[in-house]
Order: C-alpha cells, then structure tokens, then sequence
C-alpha cells in the first residue's frame, strides 16, 4: 500500500481522474491524500468538488487537506456556504487551514 499525496489539481477532474486509475491499477491499496487547491484555474471544478464530496472521509483512501484556492472559493460563495463547508470538512476529517484576518497593517 502506497501513500499518495497529489496537489494542485485546480479543477482538471478529467487529468486527476486518469492519474488516479492508473496508480489504483498498479496499487488497489493506494490512499491518496489530497494537498489543497483541488480547485480554481481548471474547467472542472463542479465535478472535482461533486467527487470529494462523494470519496473524502477521515482516515480513509481519499482524504484532503484544503488549499488557499479551496479557502478562497468558499470565501466567494459567502458564509452560509463557508459554513456548511466547514461542517462537512470537519465531519469527513478534513484539515481546514484558515489563514489568519488581514489587520489591515
């Protein structure tokens, strides 16, 4: 069992995707851990939020560390959704790394 740590996907669902099956092809044990930014910049960001809604749990084969994009994203769509990111976060295990409030220095 291999311990995979993939960063910066920004939203190529398509080119994770295939990276992923070919590593579950030569390791069916394989654990990913995602290191943030899993969005911004790409074409995909709906479908790579739609599938780590869907895969990341605590402790299991896919689990995430959320990035400054993934941050940013969430501070796009207001608090409401920051909210109920945050809650689902903490619930599949997720590691939230909120930076600091400017203090306007």
């Amino acid at each position: 069992m291999g311990i995979y740590v993939i960063g910066d996907i920004h939203g190529c669902y398509t080119q994770f995707t295939e990276l992923r099956e070919r590593i579950e092809n030569n390791d069916a044990d394989a654990v990913f851990i995602l290191a943030g930014d899993i969005v911004g910049r790409g074409p995909e960001d709906e479908k790579i939020l739609s599938w780590a809604y869907e895969n990341i749990t605590l402790n299991g084969k896919y689990q995430m560390v959320l990035g400054n994009h993934d941050d940013g994203f969430m501070e796009v769509f207001g608090m409401a959704t920051l909210k109920l990111s945050i809650v689902w976060a903490k619930k599949r295990g997720i590691i939230i790394m909120r930076r600091p409030m400017s203090s306007g220095i």
